[in-house]
């Protein structure tokens, strides 16, 4: 099978790093998967992970048809059978990919609740629409899609990739962080949706610093406000008198920032990733505040998609410090929790599953239209009937 996954200006999160990891399941099972897109700082891991990159500049909504025309030339110069689209952009393109490839399948994953009312009058043009999370499918079918055209699957996390390391140090020493004391790390987009939390984060570690000499807090993300949270952390080291406030840029190539770590808080693959690090996760999303990943809550916060598709409360600073706290200072109850997280994400967030489960839906797909096609030799049957 032939897969054309589709992104228009791919950056550095979330979805991304889901198309990237899927895209190599695939082809770990034999697979032919590409990527078309106008472009995005993401590109070069797609290049480096030798997934084929298909440029279509213009990709976007005054493009619509003309970015159509070139996907449709794409698919018949590389006979794929399956569209998958990941963004609002492409899924602007369906209605003219259904026209222009009417056997290809055509899949829509929704990341997130920012994709708005495009789903809602967009989703007839797809064969199928898969959520990243329970909460998220629900939200689908709220705004009108049909049960039967909706599926949760969720992100999958390459546990071999991300997998538990006896020793921090030499993680620390390798990325230049502090050698000694706990280190809460936030990962996360610095745009404007996730602002909120990385701005909380920068307090909540303050709050932190000022009882605990030898704590840090670094945050890692993407996005415009990268200069301004920096800004944000000088002022608060300055008042603290020293420098337990650290704001990075972000990096494909996360999993040594996790082993580096005490503890991580995020959202969505963040929070999946970390797990499968063996890290305590405190889940904190665009939808609030889910708190500490324990054994007992994490069905319910992993339906959640930890905090960014529904939570249990609204996002404090004060909770995200206070749950810090917790952590550091009850090390059974946080090796506890490293246990537990790893044992979940070999259980439920595997890449092997998540690959599964999508070829799964697209042979599904295919062969539905396979069905709906009448053989070559019946149709000219038909026409000669009708003549």
């Amino acid at each position: 099978m032939n897969i054309l996954m589709v992104v228009t200006s791919p950056e550095i999160g979330g979805t991304e790093t889901h198309i990237l990891y899927l895209a190599r399941e695939l082809r770990r099972r034999g697979h032919h998967t590409g990527v078309a897109t106008a472009g995005g700082p993401f590109v070069p891991y797609f290049d480096e992970n030798q997934i084929p990159v298909h440029r279509v500049e213009k990709l976007g909504e005054d493009h619509r048809e003309r970015s159509a025309a070139k996907i449709a030339s794409i698919v018949r110069s590389y006979d794929y059978d399956v569209v998958h689209v990941h963004d609002k952009d492409s899924l602007r393109l369906a209605p003219y990919l259904r026209t222009l490839c009417p056997q290809v399948g055509i899949v829509l994953t929704v990341h997130g609740k920012y994709m708005g009312s495009k789903v809602k009058h967009l989703y007839a043009a797809t064969d199928h629409v898969i959520a990243v999370s329970p909460a998220l499918k629900q939200w689908i079918q709220d705004a009108g899609v049909p049960a039967g055209r909706t599926s949760c699957i969720q992100n999958g996390v390459d546990t071999t990739a991300f997998a538990p390391v006896l020793h921090r140090t030499p993680y620390r020493r390798l990325l230049g962080l502090p050698r000694t004391g706990p280190l809460a790390l936030y990962v996360g987009r610095f745009q404007s949706d996730k602002l909120p939390i990385a701005r909380k984060c920068l307090t909540a570690g303050e709050r932190v610093a000022r009882t605990r000499p030898n704590f840090h807090m670094l945050l890692i993300g993407f996005g415009e406000y990268g200069r301004e949270l920096s800004r944000d952390a000088r002022s608060a080291n300055e008042r603290l008198g020293r420098n337990a406030l650290l704001v990075r840029e972000a990096t494909v190539n996360i999993a040594p920032f996790y082993h580096a770590s005490t503890l991580v808080i995020g959202t969505g693959r963040v929070a999946m990733e970390a797990l499968s690090c063996a890290r305590p996760v405190i889940a904190a999303g665009c939808a609030g505040y889910d708190g500490i990943v324990s054994e007992r809550s994490i069905a319910t916060q992993s339906d959640h998609h930890f905090g960014d598709h529904r939570a249990r409360s609204s996002l404090h600073s004060s909770r995200i410090a206070s749950d810090v706290a917790v952590l550091l200072n009850q090390r059974t109850y946080r090796k506890s929790l490293e246990r537990a997280g790893r044992a979940v994400a070999l259980e439920r967030f595997s890449i092997s599953q998540t690959g599964a489960q999508t070829l799964a839906l697209y042979e599904e797909i295919l062969a539905a239209k396979d069905k709906a096609t009448p053989p070559l030799e019946d149709a000219r049957a038909e026409g000669e009937d009708r003549g």
